[in-house]
């Protein structure tokens, strides 16, 4: 039986888009581990599905496996920084909007803070949305030979002190003007990464999921609605498969899985859609998003308790720091950060330890 969260639930709403999630949050437990890990060593793999489900991609699957080391001094634990919705643009950007032409040094603030963290996290997730308005052309030679949000957003993550996972969201496809498949060689050139995949780290599993790899974002099917995410049928069963293993389960999705749809694959039994496939997944305990912009908490609905994650664009302080255990339990470190149902989170300080409001 799942045991849940004890953090005090809020109503969807905004908050300020640069976030880290304060200290003091409470402890909860997981399910016990099945994984064999032993002293401060983790082992880490990744693996990825990439069959397009409406689509040909011209992506491959891949499986790695990595010894990773926690970076935290604690040999049974390790931290993670989360973030969401750069929306960077790149130089071919005409429009006025002040928000998105700062939005570069908006994510060299959160790289700022996150190199301040003390100790440091293993890794930093960005829950989609990195780019904005960055598709001139289908040319995939002008984005490798030219200057790009692609480019800018790569040099950025690469800068930042701990690797980056990247989740696709809906602003870095240019459906229907472009196929998907020049947004997954994109991805591939600049981020190395698939469309989705899911790596093991120090006990845990961290799934990140495509919201836009279903029928929605098919132009050529009559679901066609980028307003809406879907996953497509190959995807829901690598999923099932990735977060019914045993191991304590982190999903990332960019849209909210309320904002998904129902029944997109009705013959891919018994789960035809995200919702029913994470309510009925017992290793899943935690699952975060973005997209919406703003911060907002709600209850288990979808089986595990769901964030939504505030926008960089907006606000550094728009990250949250947690801590994860060998044991299968987990922390929010800086949960009271956050101004929920707001696009703000107030300004907190990483480099004593424990993280604290700034003075």
């Amino acid at each position: 039986m799942r045991r849940a969260s004890a953090l005090p639930i809020a109503p969807v709403a905004l908050f300020a888009p640069w976030l880290c999630i304060a200290c003091g949050g409470p402890i909860v437990e997981a399910e016990d581990l099945s994984l064999d890990i032993t002293g401060d060593e983790a082992p880490t793999s990744t693996s990825t599905g990439t069959d397009s489900d409406t689509e040909s991609t011209g992506d491959t699957t891949t499986d790695t496996t990595t010894d990773t080391t926690a970076t935290t001094g604690d040999p049974d634990s390790f931290r993670v920084a989360i973030f969401a919705d750069s929306h960077v643009v790149g130089p071919e950007y005409q429009g006025g909007d002040e928000n998105l032409l700062s939005a570069a040094m908006q994510l060299e603030g959160v790289r700022w803070e996150i190199e301040h963290i003390v100790p440091p996290p293993d890794f930093a997730v960005i829950i989609g949305d990195l780019v904005h308005d960055a598709y001139p052309t289908d040319d995939q030679s002008f984005y490798e030979q030219n200057p790009s949000a692609f480019s800018i957003v790569d040099d950025i993550l690469t800068s930042f002190p701990v690797p980056v996972y990247q989740v696709f969201g809906e602003s870095d496809y240019a459906v229907p003007k472009f196929p998907r498949t020049l947004s997954h060689a994109l991805f591939a050139y600049f981020f190395v990464k698939e469309p989705y995949y899911a790596v093991d780290h120090g006990g845990w599993r961290f799934v990140f999921s495509n919201s836009q790899y279903g029928p929605t974002f098919d132009p050529m099917t009559v679901f066609s609605d980028t307003t809406k995410g879907s996953y497509g049928p190959v995807q829901l069963t690598w999923l099932a498969d990735k977060v019914d293993d045993g191991v304590p389960t982190v999903v990332f999705s960019h849209f909210p899985i309320g904002s998904t749809v129902v029944d997109e694959a009705v013959n891919n039994a018994p789960y035809p859609d995200m919702r029913s496939l994470l309510s009925a997944a017992a290793d899943v305990e935690l699952i975060f998003t973005g997209h919406s912009h703003v911060w907002t908490s709600t209850p288990a609905e979808f089986g595990a308790p769901h964030y939504e994650v505030g926008a960089t664009r907006y606000d550094t302080d728009n990250f949250i720091l947690m801590e994860f255990n060998l044991d299968g339990s987990y922390e929010f470190l800086d949960i009271d950060k956050v101004q929920w149902n707001t696009p703000n989170a107030d300004h907190w300080v990483y480099d004593q330890g424990t993280p604290m409001p700034a003075p």
